[in-house]
């Protein structure tokens, strides 16, 4: 059961989040802050150039540092 409630408050947490996120992107009117949907739709272009080796070089950065 506490599994399911941390499930449960990530997932509330993860849409207030992106709905303030929406709000203050339609507020400011500006590429400067882009819509959610513009960013998660451009999440698979990044996992085909080559993300994974920047994310294992990240990790090995932090794990010696």
């Amino acid at each position: 059961m506490r599994a399911l409630k941390k499930i449960g408050v990530f997932i509330k947490g993860f849409i207030i989040l992106n709905v303030l996120w929406y709000i203050f992107s339609m507020v400011m009117n500006s590429r400067i802050v882009p819509k959610p949907h513009e960013i998660y739709s451009y999440i698979p272009e990044l996992f085909k150039e080559k993300f994974y080796t920047h994310i294992l070089e990240s990790l090995y950065r932090v794990s010696i540092g």
